[in-house]
């Protein structure tokens, strides 16, 4: 037993051994992507373009998924590491161009950001809404059917600048946003990341234990997996948006039918909090684009 118990441990420090190693060679490479990707932003602060290339991003993680596909590892993960990796890059090398005075081309946001006209998809209260407002605060925000009319309405020139989602931390990519964006002619000229805390919200007598349906978007549902589990007399219902199915609970004024929305959503529609922040992860949130 010990001759077998010395081999399992040397064995056992051989492999870790060969992850430290692999350790070393990821960070190598994590420290030259980023050198890489600080001269990109560098050169691109000189010639005073803000923007970056989704059609590249999006080629990036279609390589991602090729690779996780021939390892015979989970893409999805996969995918998650690779656009860590790029957010950082992006965000830290942003932050050091801004800190270096010789690097920032003295423009600012305009202060006039109320007059500004920003598409977003989905309904009033929608967290695409919330995602147009943080980013231009006081704007005026228009709301879209769909990821593509938010990508025309730019195009034409109809508004000055979409809100697209285009990431969570739960739910991944938004594969149609990304490819809206591919499709269109628009630049991504900004993003941000921003909390979801999902409420369940029903009419003014509305109960957890009266309750039948719950409605709301897919994704969103999909972050509640573990409420569905612990409340299994409920039926989940997809509807086109979160907002737009607590707009439709609102106006049936049915008890036992509730939304799972935002907690503006729930205000703006007259509905009151169920239950408070279903979502799976304390940490759930989504990034979106500015275009």
């Amino acid at each position: 037993m010990k001759n077998g118990s010395s081999e399992g441990d040397a064995s056992l420090e051989s492999l870790r051994g060969k992850i430290d190693q692999a350790d070393k060679t990821l960070l190598r490479a994590l420290i030259d992507r980023f050198h890489l990707a600080e001269e990109v932003g560098r050169y691109k602060s000189h010639k005073g373009d803000s923007s970056f290339d989704q059609t590249r991003e999006a080629e990036i993680i279609r390589r991602a998924h090729r690779v996780a596909e021939n390892a015979k590892i989970p893409k999805e993960g996969f995918e998650r590491i690779i656009r860590a990796v790029i957010d950082y890059c992006r965000t830290a090398v942003k932050n050091m161009i801004q800190e270096s005075p010789s690097e920032t081309s003295g423009e600012s946001d305009s202060s006039d950001s109320g007059k500004h006209r920003v598409v977003f998809p989905g309904e009033r209260g929608a967290f695409s809404e919330i995602a147009a407002s943080l980013l231009k605060p006081g704007c005026t925000t228009v709301p879209a059917r769909s990821f593509v009319e938010v990508v025309q309405k730019v195009e034409r020139e109809e508004v000055h600048f979409g809100v697209l989602p285009v990431e969570n931390t739960i739910a991944g990519g938004v594969t149609s946003a990304y490819e809206s964006l591919v499709e269109g002619s628009v630049q991504v000229v900004g993003e941000i990341v921003v909390p979801i805390r999902l409420q369940l919200v029903g009419t003014e007598n509305a109960s957890l234990e009266m309750a039948r349906e719950v409605w709301s978007h897919p994704i969103a549902l999909g972050q509640c997996k573990q409420f569905f589990q612990r409340s299994d007399h409920l039926t989940a219902v997809e509807l086109h948006d979160t907002a737009g199915a607590a707009r439709e609970v609102a106006a049936l004024r049915d008890d036992s039918i509730l939304a799972i929305c935002s907690e503006v959503a729930a205000r703006l529609y007259g509905l009151k909090v169920v239950v408070a922040d279903v979502e799976d992860r304390f940490d759930n949130q989504t990034r979106f684009f500015l275009i």
